[in-house]
Formats: C-alpha cells, structure tokens, sequence
C-alpha cells in the first residue's frame, strides 16, 4: 500500500487594507491647493476619506484620486472651514493627518503700515502709528468698540 504524506501550507499575503505609506500633515495658504496622499498594499483595496470622523462629501471643489496604491485628496481651493484632521480608511486600517490653513494679508497700507491678517477662523490686527495726530486710537470689532483689556 502506498504511503501517504500530508503537509500544511500557509499562504501570507498583506491584509486589502493594510496601509504602507501613512499620510503627513500639511500646511497651506489659505485659497491655495491643499493634497493629502497616502498608499495602500492592495491596489484594488475600496476605502473612504473621512473628515474629523465623518464621512467627506466630494464635490468640484474636494476631490479624491486613486492612482494604483496611491490614494489622494485634493481640496482645490482651501477655505478656514477645511481645517481638521482628515482620515483615509480600508477594512480596519486607517492613517490620519491635520490640514492647516494658515491666513493671508487681506490689506496692507504702506503709509500707516497696518495689516488685516486671518489665520484659521480668527482675525488678529497689527498696527503701527507713527503719526501724532491719530493719538488715540480706537479699535472696531464689527464696527463695534473693543475695550482695550479684550483679546
């Protein structure tokens, strides 16, 4: 009688959603282009963009690309309201990164040299007087008085 020889195989193969090049958190002017990218093991993998936790609602203006194992958002012209973490997910693996959108001078007035800057939701005022005849000075929040003790 012949004998009869048994084995076990095992076949290792990176899980659909393992994630093998995390995304980076970004900084970027506000109105500028703002691209967050990261690559998955499996080309074929389906995953989904999420935004502080909640699913991304795409539109002409926030894009996602897949190109093989890359993965990548694109937020075309990036307002203070796109700040926050951002999430790509696949099966149980999941890579996350901060978008920062940083102010830019609304104003500039080289005679006064005063500065109108936002900064991500927040409006900071910087002035610099040299002339006499403009003592004292108000500042208007909303064409509204700010007493000199606020922030």
């Amino acid at each position: 009688m012949p004998q009869t020889l048994k084995t076990n195989c095992f076949l290792v193969l990176p899980l659909g959603g393992a994630i093998t090049r995390p995304l980076q958190d970004v900084t970027v002017a506000e109105s500028q282009t703002a691209e967050l990218e990261c690559e998955v093991a499996n080309a074929n993998a389906e995953g989904k963009w999420l935004k502080d936790g909640q699913p991304i609602n795409f539109s002409e203006n926030v894009v996602s690309e897949v190109k093989g194992a890359v993965r990548r958002l694109i937020i075309v012209i990036t307002r203070p309201h796109d700040v926050g973490e951002y999430s790509y997910q696949v099966a149980s693996s999941k890579t996350t990164a901060n978008l920062r959108v940083e102010g830019k001078i609304l104003k500039k007035n080289n005679k006064f040299n005063v500065h109108v800057i936002i900064r991500a939701m927040r409006m900071q005022f910087f002035f610099k007087i040299i002339h006499t005849a403009f003592s004292p000075v108000m500042y208007l929040s909303v064409f509204s008085a700010v007493n000199i003790s606020e922030r």
